[in-house]
């Protein structure tokens, strides 16, 4: 199933742009969070505020992360080139994380249909004691970087995002203690009736997860088995650097910029 932001915009016409998608999805959030918030002009209020907000995040939120881009793109030349002139023809890749590809419009539209997919999780899965509140607003960063992997397939990337939701919060679970002591110790003071604390973004990730059980579990061997794993695969990528990138999404590089 093929659902993209262009596929949708090509269908539908205009019900397909972006800001329009941002006014439909905002509509139905916004009819199913203030459906009893008060009389029928109150909730009207609320609702049409909630699609208007969510048609110009779409229509802006691109446009501002383009002109950020742009504004690095002198930094990202002035640096490459300043390695150029004292190691070679050696390369200087500048690294940045997954805020610049929030802007994305199928990030944006993804994102939007998982937070309610987030807070049905949240009630629905047995065990689960991990309630989102603030951290829905982050969910983009959890699908963003899979806009570029999945092509933008807006139906890919909500199955995706609903599947690493669903492990993230048992992975919350497992390091809400640790998150709530870390933030107790450096004078966070938690809020009413929170037993422990936690993040959507650092807290709901198994890589770390792992890391830190294999370390409490094994010690210095955990350690030196971290270690192992990770120079193994960085000689993986090293072997075939190629194929690593065109599985991250990057696109090959003309023939004639590799010659040169």
């Amino acid at each position: 199933i093929n659902i993209s932001t262009e596929t949708i915009e090509r269908r539908f016409g205009v019900f397909g742009e972006p800001v329009v998608l941002g006014l439909i999805i905002g509509l139905v959030l916004g009819l199913i969070a203030f459906y009893n918030a008060g009389d029928f002009g109150t909730i009207l209020a609320k609702v049409l505020g909630t699609g208007m907000t969510l048609a110009a995040v779409m229509l802006l939120l691109p446009r501002m992360v383009k002109i950020l881009m742009e504004g690095l793109l002198p930094v990202s030349d002035a640096a490459q080139e300043f390695v150029r002139k004292r190691t070679g023809d050696r390369e200087l890749l500048v690294g940045l994380d997954s805020a610049i590809l929030i802007g994305h419009p199928a990030a944006i539209s993804s994102s939007l249909i998982l937070v309610p997919i987030a807070i049905i999780l949240s009630v629905i899965l047995p065990g689960n004691r991990v309630i989102l509140f603030a951290d829905l607003a982050v969910i983009p960063f959890i699908v963003a970087m899979t806009a570029p992997l999945l092509k933008g397939n807006v139906f890919r990337m909500v199955v995706v995002g609903t599947i690493t939701l669903a492990i993230g919060f048992y992975v919350a679970n497992a390091l809400a203690p640790l998150f709530t002591s870390a933030a107790v110790s450096s004078g966070f003071k938690l809020p009413e009736n929170a037993l422990q604390i936690t993040s959507v973004v650092d807290g709901f990730l198994w890589v770390p997860y792992v890391i830190i059980s294999a370390i409490q579990w094994l010690g210095a061997i955990g350690i030196a088995v971290i270690a192992v794993v990770i120079a193994a695969l960085f000689m993986l990528y090293r072997r075939n650097t190629l194929a690593w990138e065109r599985a991250a999404g990057a696109e090959d590089e003309p023939a004639d910029e590799i010659a040169a």
